[in-house]
């Protein structure tokens, strides 16, 4: 009887695996993608419609085409500020690009798909020498 129950559960292991390999898209996670300070710019101009959130605290100053001014441990709470439409790029920064990262993970658990961090914040962006108004 014993020897059966294994057999059993490992029959069911084996199945189990099968399937999950048979459907990639469970074993995928969605990640938010960190992007350079020139590939953020790239997305933002080649993008004809981007959601840029500036999720730093306390506030500071911003890129002048911000959207939105969400503190990062309040993006689950904000969510209604988003687009609705869940493939729209949302880029994400702060100062340092440590608050975006949280947020950009909490999003990426909200459904979106195309999320976008600033890989070091604002400190890489004007020590890229960037103006505030990149447009």
């Amino acid at each position: 009887m014993r020897q059966r129950l294994i057999w059993v559960g490992l029959i069911g292991l084996l199945v189990g695996l099968g399937w999950k390999v048979a459907n990639p898209q469970l074993n995928r996670r969605m990640e938010y993608k960190d992007v350079s300070v020139e590939e953020f710019l790239e997305v933002l101009q080649r993008k004809k419609e981007v959601f840029l959130v500036d999720v730093h605290m306390p506030e500071q100053e911003h890129l002048t085409e911000t959207d939105a001014v969400i503190p990062f441990n309040e993006i689950k709470n904000r969510l209604s500020e988003f687009p609705e439409d869940k493939s729209v790029p949302i880029l994400v920064y702060c100062r340092s690009g440590s608050m975006s990262a949280m947020a950009a993970e909490d999003l990426m658990a909200a459904g979106y798909r195309k999320v976008y961090n600033l890989n070091g914040g604002m400190h890489a962006w004007t020590g890229a020498g960037l103006p505030m108004k990149w447009r």
